[in-house]
């Protein structure tokens, strides 16, 4: 008897939580789609700022690393092999694990320091 009314009273609490809940506002559709042409204008304006300035730069920075720095070249690559693909973190884990499993080299009597004891 005793369970039924701890039950009872849970399922009372929940009913007086979910009526005293807010409303959801509702959406204003019109002032979202003009606000979302807003957003798609100031990103366009910003692109092409961005363009403007950037052939610019290229234009007046001659040193390399300066343009690097700033995002508009890339380091060349010495090397032309086709690099490998990084390897997951399972397979470093499985490499550390295998390199710490390997045994101790032995110890060989003329590596000991002398004079020692």
């Amino acid at each position: 008897m005793h369970r039924k009314l701890v039950l009872v009273d849970g399922r009372a609490g929940r009913v007086k939580v979910a009526q005293s809940a807010q409303p959801v506002p509702k959406v204003d559709v019109e002032a979202e789609r003009k606000r979302e042409a807003e957003l798609e204008q100031a990103l366009l304006k910003l692109r092409a700022w961005y363009a403007e300035w950037s052939e610019i730069a290229r234009a007046s920075i001659k040193r390399r690393d300066h343009l690097i720095a700033l995002g508009l070249a890339r380091r060349k690559s010495g090397d032309k092999t086709p690099t490998r693909a990084p390897k997951s973190p399972r397979a470093r884990l499985t490499d550390a694990l295998g390199a710490c499993r390997t045994p101790p080299k032995p110890c060989r009597a003329k590596d000991r320091l002398v004079g020692r004891g």
